[in-house]
């Protein structure tokens, strides 16, 4: 059985080069899967020649394209059933944004860059560089009626004092002890109170141990935002570009900036306030980076749909343990225990045009955008008899259905291949016994279609699975299809 398992996501950045200077947006969203399907059906002649030229025994009567429509019947039925199970929901969280692709990331997806002092960078669709590894300390004025006071703030993103929500130091701390129930003024808004908190998770030792809270753009300020009941506000659109009520009093001269224009337009202003108190080398800072793009990933809280992995992390984790799976080399397996055991809900919904389509529709009655409901169903005539169910008072012609336009992680389609292809829905035992693969995509596709088979057949899709190494550039760069 031949397996053309060409990834969805990597498609369609080609597409957006091959019709360029067109963007996606301005050739369309049909036009555009057109495109896609077309590159698709092109190149699917090219890898079968490759493959045939190098394994000439494969039966190519059982190829398999993952858009198929079997197996696109066979991820959505797959969706549906952990939704029933209650195991996939809607929720808003805080997620790795790649501002170029315009859409989340998984963690899995998400690079890390150490950088040690001053350290100029450049990303995609920015012309400039941008120099990081720089703390800057900012004066907040303490609300007191009594007293002209401050407090001096670090922090490595200035910009984003625009959505500011609270101080924060240790509760140990005697610089700050007299600050307990005191609020700040927002630099950029006098009006705007921020209250100063105390946690243990502060480091005394970070800059001048304050550190300002952004709960909408900062993973450990949106978990202090969650423990302390504070606001959480976003002042980046998907592009990365600020955006600013127009009754802000900086409207004119920061909205619609880009992200890292914003920062040096802050700096700016919070010198001519008075307010800059100097700034110093970071010296040591892990810089985010989208693995497709190469763009800094930009924290945003967003609504989406995640999938509760808890119980099928355990599974998988288990079935290493006690020598069910053999992993090869041995010492892959601390790595596997180490991703299953720290995982957190995953994100499966990503803002891309080509993928598979996420089998929910949302239903309101009159389009009322406030007042809607969640529907899983296998096509928009399953979803209007839902609707008719779950609305039996409101007449068919006032309920409003619109199928999620995001698609799904193309991880989650591949960590059900096994099954799509060879078990299905009738339980048999799968064919295969080895899968070797490279070490790099343990995670992201082996650890996924353990789980999900152990979940939806509880059996194995394989009983071993050998690791191997990468074929790397000079600079230690994995080598791979997307380079060219």
């Amino acid at each position: 059985m031949i397996i053309i398992c060409q990834r969805k996501e990597l498609i369609w950045v080609i597409v957006e080069k091959h019709i360029a200077p067109q963007t996606r947006e301005q050739l369309g969203r049909e036009k555009f899967l057109e495109e896609c399907y077309q590159w698709s059906s092109n190149y699917r002649q090219t890898i079968e020649a490759q493959l045939k030229r190098l394994c000439p025994l494969f039966d190519w009567s059982n190829a398999y394209f993952t858009m198929d429509k079997n197996l696109v019947e066979y991820v959505r039925d797959s969706f549906l059933h952990l939704y029933n199970d209650g195991l996939i929901y809607r929720d808003t969280r805080i997620v790795n944004w790649c501002c170029q692709l315009r859409s989340v990331v998984s963690d899995i997806e998400v690079d890390s860059k150490e950088i040690n002092g001053r350290e100029k960078f450049s990303i995609p669709g920015y012309s400039k560089h941008i120099e990081l590894g720089i703390l800057y300390n900012i004066a907040y004025k303490i609300i007191d009626e009594q007293q002209d006071k401050e407090i001096i703030v670090s922090t490595t993103r200035p910009e984003t004092i625009l959505a500011d929500t609270g101080i924060a130091v240790h509760p140990n701390d005697s610089r700050y002890i007299s600050l307990k129930n005191k609020f700040v003024q927002n630099p950029f808004n006098p009006q705007d109170r921020l209250p100063i908190i105390f946690d243990e998770s502060v480091d005394q030792n970070f800059g001048t141990g304050a550190v300002k809270l952004t709960p909408g753009h900062d993973v450990f300020d949106y978990t202090l935002a969650m423990k302390h009941k504070l606001e959480i506000r976003t002042m980046l659109n998907d592009q990365g570009h600020v955006q600013l009520d127009l009754n802000h009093p900086f409207y004119h001269e920061l909205n619609n900036l880009h992200r890292y224009d914003a920062r040096e337009k802050v700096l700016q202003l919070l010198e001519n306030k008075g307010l800059r108190r100097g700034e110093k080398e970071q010296q040591k800072m892990i810089i985010p980076l989208c693995s497709r793009t190469g763009d800094i990933i930009e924290p945003l809280v967003k609504e989406q749909w995640f999938l509760d992995t808890t119980e099928m992390c355990r599974q998988a984790s288990s079935v290493v343990d006690n020598n069910t799976l053999k992993l090869t080399p041995s010492s892959t397996r601390k790595v596997w225990k180490y991703w299953l055991d720290n995982s957190r809900p995953w994100c499966l919904s990503r803002q891309l045009w080509w993928g598979h389509s996420i089998p929910m529709y949302r239903c309101s009655i009159n389009n009322k955008s406030s007042e809607y409901k969640w529907i899983g169903a296998k096509s928009l005539e399953e979803a209007k008899m839902k609707a008719n169910e779950l609305f039996p008072n409101v007449p068919s012609n006032s309920i409003h259905i619109e199928q999620d336009q995001d698609v799904l992680d193309t991880w989650f389609s591949s960590g059900l291949l096994p099954i799509s292809i060879f078990n299905k829905k009738n339980s048999q035992e799968f064919p295969t016994t080895l899968l070797e693969t490279g070490y790099d995509i343990m995670f992201f596709w082996v650890a996924r279609m353990v789980m999900l088979s152990l979940k939806l057949t509880s059996q194995l899709p394989f009983h071993e699975v050998l690791f191997h190494g990468l074929i790397c550039d000079p600079n230690g760069k994995k080598m791979s299809k997307s380079l060219g």
